[in-house]
C-alpha cells in the first residue's frame, strides 16, 4: 500500500488492508466503496495487475459522480478481475 499512497494518492482516496473479504476462492481480493457510489469487488488478482492499474481505476471510481466506470479499458486486466458490482443504495 505504500506503493500506491507514492503514486500521488488524491487526498479523497485511502487504502487500507483488511482480514478477509471473503473470496477465498479467488485469493488476492479488492474493494472499492464511497458514500453514494457504486461499490467494486475485484478478485484473483495476480501479478500482472500493477500497482499503477489499482491507482487508475480508484482515481475513476473516486471522480465518477456514482461510482460507475463506463470504459474500462485503461485499467488493462484489472477489469477481467470484477467479481461483483453493487449499486449504490437508493
Amino acid at each position: 500500500m505504500r506503493v500506491l499512497d507514492a503514486m500521488g494518492t488524491p487526498e479523497n482516496i485511502r487504502y487500507r488492508a483488511v482480514d478477509c473479504l471473503n473470496a477465498c476462492g479467488a485469493p488476492l481480493a479488492m474493494a472499492a466503496q464511497a458514500d453514494r457510489k457504486s461499490t467494486y469487488l475485484f478478485t484473483g488478482i495476480g501479478p500482472d495487475i500493477t500497482p499503477r492499474h489499482i491507482a487508475d481505476f480508484a482515481r475513476m471510481h473516486a471522480s465518477s459522480p456514482d461510482g460507475i466506470i463506463a470504459d474500462a479499458r485503461p485499467l488493462g486486466a484489472l477489469r477481467f478481475c470484477l467479481a461483483a458490482l453493487i449499486p449504490p443504495p437508493n
